[in-house]
């Protein structure tokens, strides 16, 4: 046998024995059984049982998203209005008496 094959050989069985060393040491469990960091300490508050209204109050103007007015077709004057505000008046004869 030759020297170089010798000494290939023994470049091979020591990397050979190098990557057994790595795959056993990559294999050991002792790293991932590290202890949980322990739990953090809370304060918790009591819960209060109690009625509670639900109201808000705001400032500001409310104004109508639509409007009507009422104009006579002819001359005259209006007598009387059969409707108060806000009250809801349907279509047809009756919502104003004129002369």
């Amino acid at each position: 046998m030759s020297l170089q094959k010798t000494w290939g050989n023994i470049h091979l069985t020591a990397l050979g024995a190098m990557m057994l060393s790595f795959l056993l040491v990559g294999c050991d469990d002792s790293v991932a059984q590290n202890a949980a960091p322990p739990a953090p300490t809370v304060s918790a508050a009591k819960v209060l049982v109690k009625s509670i209204s639900q109201w808000d109050s705001f400032n500001g103007r409310i104004e109508a998203v639509e409007s009507v007015q009422l104009r006579p077709r002819v001359s005259g004057y209006i007598d009387k209005v059969n409707y108060t505000d806000g009250q809801e008046v349907k279509k047809g004869p009756g919502a104003v008496h004129d002369r």
